[in-house]
């Protein structure tokens, strides 16, 4: 198709070429020779090399007639084409080899992968038939449709035992078929699959708790906005202006959100009294200011973390007071409480997640107990 397209476009070229040659020589016989060169163009660019030849040629035989320079003449343009001859045969051989590479059937590296997958397909396939922990669901002809969906809920995981013993038991031949041996065995299957499932959900929870707290870029900068003015106001003038006593309310648990969060305890203590005391153990420890303690123990990580042991009394104060750490919120109060509160809902998330993966870990281990003894009611029925 490609080749037939051309010759079209070389044929409507040539008579366009030829029309213009025609219309130059009615108006202006002088510019034939212009035109002829214009229209031979095309052709001296593409066979340059064959008219150079020929013009040396003609060169050597001006004025001469001998024959044998003529053989000389046809014997090399008999050297010629047969040269010319081997570089098509050559080329062609390469395109062909190059046209199998681009065709992916006939490309010999693509057969090489795909008999190769086809290898390891075939070896996974005899790995599974050799193995012992197969399912197979036996095959049962002339069933119903209501009786092939019996027959894939005998065998469902999501199912319990009891009511997989039920769906075999739904017909004659799916009683025939299925003997609750064969139920029991595949509920073995689904057990020590299960086993492994939790083995593996353990192992990730151990690796979780490895982790240490790392707070977040917004949480550091936001920590270092409180200056030195910004932290007297919160610990010298922080309920004299407040009226409210929901508000009171408010700002008392922030700071006990914070001596939870340091590792203090707050009992015995008056809410007047929350914040000078506060400070007075902050001073116990060599620290003038609370952002430098939090910036010690949360952003250099340099001391033990003490706010797990505190989770459940935080937790505590958060249900009575929900929008305790809402930005939004924290707004309409003292600065010192809107620049730690970033700081403060990451420590607590983070306490959580924690206290999370320990009780899945936990809930993990009874069932894998609780699978091991059903596992050896097997063995001991066996």
């Amino acid at each position: 198709m490609e080749e037939h397209n051309r010759t079209k476009v070389n044929k409507k070229n040539s008579s366009n070429t030829n029309l213009k040659v025609k219309f130059d020589l009615k108006d202006n016989p002088n510019s034939t020779k212009k035109n002829l060169k214009m229209s031979n163009k095309k052709g001296k660019n593409n066979s340059i090399e064959k008219n150079s030849k020929i013009q040396l040629y003609n060169k050597m035989f001006e004025g001469e007639g001998n024959k044998k320079k003529t053989r000389n003449l046809s014997n090399h343009s008999f050297n010629e084409n047969y040269h010319n001859d081997n570089i098509n045969q050559k080329f062609n051989k390469t395109t062909s080899q190059l046209s199998l590479y681009k065709n992916p059937r006939n490309n010999p590296l693509n057969e090489m992968k795909t008999k190769n997958k086809i290898l390891s397909h075939e070896k996974k396939i005899n790995n599974i038939s050799n193995s012992s922990d197969i399912i197979k669901i036996p095959e049962i002809k002339n069933l119903s449709q209501r009786e092939k969906a019996f027959l894939i809920l005998a065998y469902s995981k999501c199912l319990r035992l009891t009511e997989r013993v039920f769906f075999s038991l739904s017909s004659p031949k799916l009683k025939e078929a299925i003997p609750k041996k064969q139920i029991l065995e595949t509920n073995k299957i689904y057990l020590k699959e299960k086993l492994e499932e939790l083995e593996k959900k353990i192992n990730i929870c151990n690796k979780k708790l490895t982790n240490a707290f790392n707070a977040s870029k917004t949480a550091e900068i936001t920590l270092n906005f409180i200056t030195l003015t910004i932290e007297t106001d919160f610990k010298l003038n922080l309920l004299e202006t407040i009226e409210d006593e929901t508000e009171k309310k408010y700002c008392y648990n922030y700071v006990k959100l914070l001596y939870l969060v340091l590792g203090e305890n707050y009992d015995d203590i008056n809410n007047e009294d929350l914040v000078t005391n506060l400070y007075n153990k902050i001073g116990e420890k060599n620290y003038v200011n609370i952002k430098d303690f939090l910036f010690h123990l949360y952003i250099q990580n340099k001391d033990e973390n003490k706010s797990l042991e505190n989770m459940d009394k935080i937790n505590e104060i958060l249900k009575t007071t929900p929008d305790l750490l809402n930005f939004k919120v924290s707004t309409k109060f003292d600065k010192f409480i809107l620049y730690t509160s970033v700081l403060l809902n990451e420590i607590i998330k983070f306490g959580n997640e924690r206290i999370d993966t320990m009780k899945l870990i936990k809930d993990c281990k009874n069932f894998i107990e609780i699978i091991n003894m059903k596992l050896n009611l097997y063995k001991k029925k066996n």
